[in-house]
């Protein structure tokens, strides 16, 4: 059955926007354009930058100069990405790059397909887990009424119930990956928020902020988390457009 869901709208669609922006940029691309699958089997634009590509030019029939990489999941081509160039001597150079980013991009399109997965995985465990309490209930109740039920076997029948309901080894333990899975985003949330500031205002580079708020982090012996939401609830205090003082700032 064939995927119409947008992955460029989806949980990953930024992460596709900004590595075809990197893509076009590295190789000298005038525009790039994601298109994806309708319903009925046709070419539906999706996402895109730089100058318009027309679809005529993705068969080399129109007068534009472009490429195109197929986009798959589950193994069928559901969707494109096409990059235009305005001459064929940039089109020659960028190939080979082009090729190795267009692989990259492919995964990352493929890998939508995997919130699919996690939720098959769930909802099997859900049903299991669900059978399988009932089941326990059934089992002890059937064999308590197989005599008059006095308080002594309601008291049974309640403990065992009480113990049936605890929580499930396999309900801790996807409590604990929800909390580290919460606890990581929170984290990149805010150390992406500063090293965004360092970047914009102090001029630094991706490498250089990552470096910055690690060192900041071990020599303060506090965690990333709160330095990276230090720094960001600082720059929030000054006026915009303004500096703000960072101590220990390596060089």
């Amino acid at each position: 059955m064939m995927n119409t869901t947008d992955p460029t709208t989806g949980p990953l669609g930024e992460s596709l926007s900004i590595l075809a922006v990197i893509a076009m940029r590295v190789t000298g691309a005038d525009g790039f354009m994601y298109l994806r699958r309708s319903k009925t089997g046709g070419l539906v634009r999706s996402r895109g930058s730089g100058v318009d590509i027309r679809e005529d030019a993705l068969s080399g029939q129109g007068p534009q100069i472009a490429t195109s990489f197929p986009l798959r999941r589950h193994g069928t081509v559901d969707g494109i990405l096409a990059f235009a160039f305005s001459d064929h001597e940039k089109l020659d150079i960028a190939e080979s790059p082009l090729k190795q980013l267009a692989s990259m991009i492919e995964r990352v399109w493929e890998a939508q397909s995997t919130s699919d997965t996690y939720r098959e995985m769930l909802e099997g465990i859900i049903t299991l887990e669900t059978e399988l309490v009932d089941s326990k209930i059934i089992s002890r109740a059937r064999g308590i009424l197989k005599d008059e039920p006095d308080k002594e076997t309601v008291d049974q029948i309640v403990r065992h119930v009480d113990s049936v309901l605890r929580p499930s080894r396999t309900f801790r333990t996807l409590r604990l990956i929800l909390e580290e899975l919460h606890s990581e985003a929170t984290e990149r949330h805010w150390t992406g928020r500063a090293k965004w500031l360092l970047q914009r205002v102090h001029g630094m580079s991706e490498e250089e902020a990552h470096a910055y708020l690690r060192t900041s982090s071990r020599e303060s012996r506090k965690p990333l988390l709160d330095v990276a939401r230090h720094i960001v609830e600082r720059r929030c205090d000054t006026q915009k457009g303004e500096s703000f003082d960072l101590p220990n700032q390596p060089s």
